[in-house]
């Protein structure tokens, strides 16, 4: 299934930042879009587009206790990321199945 990048409850999608930036750096750099940017620069972007819906004070993260230990992520709305199916719960065009969070 691949590298777990994060999380999902039905209203949040919670991202580790390490993992989902290599993730998004490798990917621009298989395109041919070679993404530059810090982990920090990005977090702030994050926050300044109000795509961060919690961080804890003087931080672009939120300490957030999932699968038992306590984890630095970014918070954001479900509804930010995937257009979301409100009779399944789903993100338009994709299975359950397809779903791995």
């Amino acid at each position: 299934m691949g590298q777990r990048i994060g999380w999902s409850d039905h209203d949040y999608l919670y991202l580790d930042p390490n993992s989902s930036l290599g993730i998004v750096k490798h990917l621009s750099t298989s395109l041919d879009n070679h993404l530059g940017s810090s982990e920090r620069t990005i977090s702030k972007s994050l926050r300044e587009s109000n795509l961060l819906v919690r961080c804890d004070k003087g931080r672009n993260t939120a300490k957030v206790r999932i699968l038992g230990a306590r984890r630095n992520v970014y918070v954001l709305n479900m509804t930010d990321v995937f257009e979301i199916d409100e009779q399944t719960d789903v993100p338009l065009g994709y299975n359950a199945s397809d779903i791995p969070f």
